[in-house]
């Protein structure tokens, strides 16, 4: 028992070493070949804002820049916790966002106590910003379903975008560029560093990697990017995964790319041909 745990706690920050040379190596091929997919640059989105957050964390991870740069937003967390569902890290996540939301000086409401309609018709939002359903997990997809069942019966008539998470935004539609400089990226970890212990496993050079190759072509250090989408098209996509023959299919697609989060050219090329279905059907 002593022995496994000794080698667990060598293989570990070994393995995080290999990983960390196998992102800054493809980083280096990807930014001098060319070849990666060109969006054109969006003027930036303003106006009072509502954020929905599936898991603790996803807040500084998807849109930091854009809440850094429009203050107007106010985040709904959603109290997923993937596959660890305990009490424990219920309450532990619960206490991370809140000290993440006080971080950055905005107001946040919780799915537990306040139904999103009422959040919704009360505030008046302009725009709603949802992870998007090209994503590995199905509490990022599930959540743009859950908003237009929210919106039924209301009055509401938000501008959507949708926010990436560890599947990057890979499309030849015009999206919307929220640039960092170094310093500012470098200000966005730090704080999800010294709020978020629980999560200390996570990859964030590889987030911050990803960051960097939005930018390429742009004048920008890193970006974080937001892709348009209409209530209509949300609507037919959200009936294509969960109401439709195909749906389990798809679905099954979208989980697969888990395999591949962790290698920096094959989740943009996945990611690519999963926005070119998303946007041909």
């Amino acid at each position: 028992m002593i022995l496994a745990a000794g080698i667990k706690t060598v293989a570990q920050p070994l393995r995080h070493t290999v990983h960390v040379l196998q992102w800054r190596r493809e980083y280096r091929e990807m930014s001098t070949a060319g070849s990666l997919a060109k969006t054109q640059k969006m003027h930036f989105p303003a106006g009072k804002t509502l954020m929905i957050v599936p898991h603790a964390d996803d807040e500084i991870f998807g849109a930091y820049a854009y809440i850094k740069a429009n203050p107007k937003t106010d985040l709904y967390y959603m109290g997923f916790t993937g596959s660890n569902s305990d009490d424990s890290n219920k309450k532990t996540r619960g206490l991370e966002f809140a000290s993440s939301a006080a971080a950055l000086g905005l107001t946040y409401y919780l799915r537990e106590n306040d139904p999103l309609s009422d959040i919704l018709s009360r505030n008046r939002y302009d725009i709603i910003l949802c992870p998007s359903m090209v994503d590995w997990h199905e509490e990022h997809r599930v959540c743009s379903r859950l908003l237009l069942e929210e919106l039924t019966g209301t009055d509401c008539d938000p501008t959507f975008y949708w926010y990436c998470v560890t599947v990057p935004i890979m499309t030849t539609r015009e999206t919307v560029c929220i640039p960092m400089t170094k310093a500012e990226q470098k200000e966005k970890y730090d704080l999800f560093k010294s709020i978020y212990k629980s999560q200390n496993f996570m990859p964030v050079e590889r987030f911050a990697l990803q960051e960097r190759l939005n930018a390429i072509g742009t004048d920008y250090y890193a970006c974080e990017l937001l892709y348009r989408i209409t209530c209509e098209e949300l609507k037919k996509q959200t009936i294509r995964l969960y109401k439709s023959e195909s749906g389990q299919r798809i679905a099954q697609e979208l989980n697969d790319m888990k395999m591949s989060i962790s290698k920096l050219q094959k989740i943009r090329a996945e990611s690519e041909k999963a926005y070119a279905v998303l946007e041909r059907e």
